[in-house]
């Protein structure tokens, strides 16, 4: 009688295990799909970046072409101040 008890006891633990078992399958599965969603996704932006900083420069060229060379100018007048008080007090 006794070891019916034990056999009882022994099946249900691995009817349990085998229930908590398969919700972590299902749990891994959800993650693995969440992960390859992710990394999907994560592709995406670097490519959109790349592309972004393909054409930025691009845009800076043509800024500069519109404005001029006044930022050229400008850094030009800097590096010949020797002083802060040069920068500040220039006229």
């Amino acid at each position: 009688m006794h070891v019916s008890v034990y056999l009882r006891l022994f099946v249900c633990r691995c009817l349990a295990s085998e229930t908590e078992c398969d919700k972590l399958r299902e749990r891994a599965n959800e993650l693995r799909r969440k992960v390859d969603d992710t990394q999907a996704a994560l592709l995406e932006l670097g490519r959109e970046n790349q592309s972004l900083q393909v054409t930025t420069p691009c845009l800076k060229t043509k800024e500069h072409q519109a404005h001029g060379n006044n930022s050229v100018k400008y850094f030009k007048i800097l590096v010949s101040m020797k002083t802060e008080e040069d920068f500040l007090y220039k006229d």
